[in-house]
């Protein structure tokens, strides 16, 4: 199994909930205790992504670990 199938929703969760706060993803990362190139390698697949990043994530973003690792819903969940 990849690195990538392992850390799946989590990147694109991630990406997403920064660009809806304006956050940057290096000031995002100090602010988790990561160097910029730690989050770099965990949105592109070549990083496990660790309970504990997920928690010093999720406090930076202002979000639940729920937030972070759920799954979209198949067709968007419109009606």
């Amino acid at each position: 199994m990849l690195i990538s199938e392992n850390n799946a929703p989590v990147p694109e969760n991630l990406n997403r909930i920064m660009n809806q706060k304006g956050l940057k993803q290096l000031f995002v990362a100090k602010q988790a205790g990561l160097t910029g190139q730690q989050m770099t390698d965990m949105l592109n697949g070549r990083r496990l992504i660790k309970v504990s990043d997920l928690l010093s994530l999720s406090d930076v973003l202002g979000v639940s670990v729920s937030d972070l690792c759920a799954r979209a819903e198949p067709g968007g969940g419109g009606t």
